[in-house]
């Protein structure tokens, strides 16, 4: 792109153009006018000095490493959208100059450590999308205390606030238009930090920190990282955030006890997360309501390895309104409530006597998710008339097992890391089912001869990963419905049946790293919708069959990482070029993706 023969602009926005940057370099300095300026790409040599009525730059997604010192002197800059730049490291020294700043997003710029100096005067500032408390003077927590903020605002690095009062100077409780609060220490990972301390002054430090920076009741969404005390603040647990929607507690290891939260009558969202500490959820979850978590709908609770009992209160409501729960890898958890309403579960590598209760009584789901059990008890899903979507993973099916019986309605099953050499047989009962994945399943050998002739909906069939998989089978050619068919990571399948003429709606055939594939049957030709063919790494497939010049329909035609191939259909020369010269679009490389 020329920009010599630019005119003067007040807006210049930049994407996806092969940009000199000397030559945009020059014109921006030039540009006396300019406005409005986004880009995004390296943008680290261009410098800003003459931009001085610049009010909205945006370098979002950039792979910009440290931003031009000359930034500092854009006076009449009102947002600086640097949101995704994952590489930026450093933000100008002078950033305090900003006067006129009212946007400032540097969301998931996970390489930056620190904030420049004096932020605290940029007094027309409304949106910081985060904030890094530093050691350095003028870098510290207190720098939020005078500024009127909006929005979401994330502040990293606690650990570096050196006591309560800093931290209450932050003034969070009077920031009335926040509506989202994230307050993170370092992952509990990385204890560095913390060596000079012992065990109790470690809580107290963090106890005292997070109770100093009680937020305004307005907020909607709040979130605790890696937390270390062993008790969380007053003001939650006396209900003085009566308007949270949603509540994100993750890594907080050491805290034995949650809050009250079924007092919140507006809470919609509680994801708890690595609490390692937390043996037990009783009535002080629930608070004294008659009804507890009246809004809940998603509520999350992943490795708490050390819960073992979950109960409720007799004779009162309790989530009246869940419909999607997540248990995940809570090993020693013998006793949860059985709650009716859901219609979404997620269970994983938790004790298997939960599964038949909880799943028994819950006789509306329409997505279940079951991963990492040893074996399935019988009859687990037989309640289940609305289930839609069945994931199952890293978990022993046998062929005689009942669990896809009376599944009329499933129209997903997903089974992945499975130890299993044939599918079950209530696999044939499933007429309404659109989408079926097989993964990861390394002992299966074959699909069903007769098994798959009910797959009278099915249009999406995917195999991948599954080592010892040898045939699809003729049952395959009962497939009318079938539109999309992958297979990827088969290395003992030598060839497809010949009953693939059958797949008369097929429109998409995927063949991916099937190294012991050595032919496609000639039968292929009678699929006259299929319109894209892709093979991938197939080092051994020796030639296509003559049969593909009848493939009217085939509109594109992908080979990568099959040498032979690419000799035969060589342009103009190879054998197999004169039956696929009719195809509109050909690729074919070396390359394997």
């Amino acid at each position: 792109m020329d920009f010599t023969t630019l005119q003067p602009l007040q807006s210049l926005i930049l994407h996806g153009y092969d940009i000199n940057f000397s030559n945009l370099s020059r014109y921006i300095s030039k540009q006396k006018y300019l406005k409005v300026l986004d880009m995004g790409f390296n943008s680290s040599n261009i410098a800003f000095k003459s931009s001085k009525h610049l009010r909205y730059l945006c370098l979002h997604g950039s792979h910009v490493k440290t931003l031009p010192e000359s930034t500092s002197f854009l006076h009449n800059l009102q947002t600086l959208n640097l949101g995704d730049c994952y590489n930026l490291q450093m933000l100008p020294k002078g950033t305090k100059n900003l006067k006129n700043l009212r946007y400032f997003d540097i969301r998931n710029c996970d390489a930056l450590t620190s904030m420049p100096v004096a932020l605290g005067q940029l007094s027309f500032l409304r949106k910081l999308s985060m904030f890094i408390v530093g050691k350095e003077d003028g870098c510290g927590i207190d720098e939020l205390k005078g500024l009127a903020l909006e929005g979401e605002l994330s502040i990293e690095g606690l650990h570096n606030v050196k006591s309560s009062m800093e931290a209450k100077n932050a003034n969070l409780i009077k920031k009335h238009n926040l509506r989202s609060l994230s307050l993170s220490w370092p992952v509990s990972s990385d204890l560095s930090w913390r060596v000079s301390c012992n065990e109790s002054s470690r809580h107290q430090n963090d106890e005292e920190i997070l109770s100093a920076l009680q937020p305004h009741s307005n907020l909607k969404k709040l979130c605790i990282f890696d937390y270390q005390g062993l008790m969380f603040p007053y003001w939650m647990m006396d209900l003085l955030l009566p308007n949270l929607v949603e509540i994100s507690l993750e890594n907080c290891e050491r805290c034995h006890q949650l809050p009250p939260l079924g007092k919140l009558r507006f809470l919609k969202v509680l994801n708890i997360c690595r609490i390692s500490a937390l043996k037990y959820i009783d009535d002080t979850f629930y608070g004294d309501m008659e009804s507890s978590f009246p809004s809940l709908e998603v509520l999350s609770i992943r490795e708490a390895l050390c819960l073992e009992e979950w109960t409720t209160v007799n004779g009162r409501e309790h989530f009246p309104l869940l419909s999607s729960l997540t248990v995940d890898c809570c090993p020693k958890l013998v006793k949860l409530p059985m709650i009716q309403s859901l219609k979404q579960l997620h269970i994983r590598e938790t004790n298997v006597t939960l599964l038949t209760p909880l799943i028994m009584n819950a006789t509306v789901l329409t997505s279940l998710v079951i991963s990492g059990f040893n074996e399935l008890p019988d009859g687990l899903l037989q309640n289940q008339k609305q289930l839609d979507s069945l994931n199952v993973l890293s978990c022993s099916l046998k062929s005689s097992s009942d669990l896809l019986d009376n599944l009329s309605r499933l129209k997903y099953l997903d089974i992945q890391g499975c130890s299993i050499e044939s599918l079950p047989a209530g696999l044939q009962n499933l007429s309404s089912l659109k989408t079926l994945s097989l993964n990861f399943c390394d002992s299966l050998v074959s699909l069903p001869v007769n098994g798959l002739q009910g797959l009278s909906s099915l249009s999406s069939l995917q195999i991948q990963n599954c080592k010892t998989l040898a045939s699809l089978s003729e049952g395959v050619g009962y497939l009318t419905s079938l539109q999309d068919l992958l297979i990827n990571g088969c290395p003992e399948l030598t060839s497809l049946p010949r009953s693939i003429q059958h797949l008369s709606s097929l429109q998409s055939l995927r063949i991916w790293s099937c190294r012991g594939l050595i032919s496609l049957p000639d039968e292929i030709q009678h699929l006259n919708l299929l319109s894209l063919l892709e093979i991938r790494s197939c080092s051994n497939l020796m030639s296509l069959p003559q049969g593909v010049r009848n493939l009217n329909a085939l509109k594109k035609l992908r080979i990568r990482g099959c040498p032979h191939l690419k000799r035969r259909c060589k342009k103009g020369r190879g054998e197999d070029w004169p039956n696929i010269a009719h195809i509109p679009s050909i690729e074919i490389s070396n390359q394997d993706w």
